[in-house]
């Protein structure tokens, strides 16, 4: 499961890149004795300001807008529905969404290579990427790592024709439990040769925060799409942020 920061029980962190201690009451009795910690940075200098200075805290005001990184008008997402949402686990207040994310991923990406997937067409596929994805594709010694949409296009039309067999797959929560990070393996058909294959992606939620802040979407590229409208109504959609496939050498027979 995705790992998350716990509240320190003797303070937290702050964006500001501060520690704030929270003193108890006989802490605060004598805290003439103790000095203001909330002054001092992470890496040791203290402030020039006087360790007794009040520090008022700033708030976010309620009326400031709220930017999101829209998908585009013709995205396409990998929706978890709501059925398919598992129970948290004991002592995580959210559950796991990275098997369900893992198992309707692959369903959908390679099926648009092989044509098992009804009315797909290749060229849709790049649909499924966020606005600031990457994308790279290792065959041997050879790299290339490509960024943005007409990019992106180009390296899959690249793998036109392949086809791929999925023999394991790895599937765990990203940083701070929202995405979703898999390791996919098997063996690809390529130009008429069999060769194995890793292939690693980090999917991203998209935020349904969006729904509740329509005002704020001043750009009228930036509106919401109807697929997303209807991702968000079946359940929980994912996009492709991150993708890294590599080919790889060996005697596909020993796997």
């Amino acid at each position: 499961s995705g790992s998350s920061v716990n509240e320190v029980t003797n303070g937290s962190l702050k964006p500001s890149g501060k520690v704030e201690v929270r003193l108890s009451a006989s802490q605060r009795e004598n805290q003439t004795l103790l000095p203001d910690l909330s002054t001092i940075n992470l890496n040791g200098c203290q402030n020039s300001q006087s360790s007794h200075a009040p520090h008022p805290q700033q708030h976010t005001s309620a009326t400031q807008p709220i930017t999101f990184d829209l998908p585009t008008s013709d995205a396409l997402f990998i929706t978890i529905p709501r059925l398919e949402r598992p129970p948290a686990l004991p002592g995580h207040p959210d559950p796991s969404l990275a098997v369900p994310a893992a198992r309707h991923f692959i369903s959908k990406y390679y099926a648009y290579f092989d044509g098992m997937q009804l009315g797909a067409h290749l060229g849709d596929l790049v649909r499924y990427y966020t606005v600031k994805a990457q994308k790279s594709i290792s065959i041997g010694g050879a790299h290339s790592v490509v960024a943005g949409k007409d990019d992106i296009a180009t390296q899959i039309q690249s793998l036109a024709g392949s086809s791929f067999v999925v023999r394991g797959v790895v599937a765990q929560d990203s940083a701070g439990g929202k995405g979703v990070h898999m390791l996919v393996t098997g063996v690809a058909t390529l130009n008429g040769n069999s060769m194995h294959f890793a292939h690693s992606i980090s999917l991203v939620p998209i935020d349904d925060a969006i729904l509740r802040y329509p005002g704020h979407r001043e750009n009228a590229a930036n509106t919401i799409s109807p697929t997303l409208t209807e991702a968000f109504g079946l359940g929980y959609p994912y996009q492709i942020h991150n993708d890294a496939l590599a080919f790889l050498s060996g005697d596909v027979g020993t796997c």
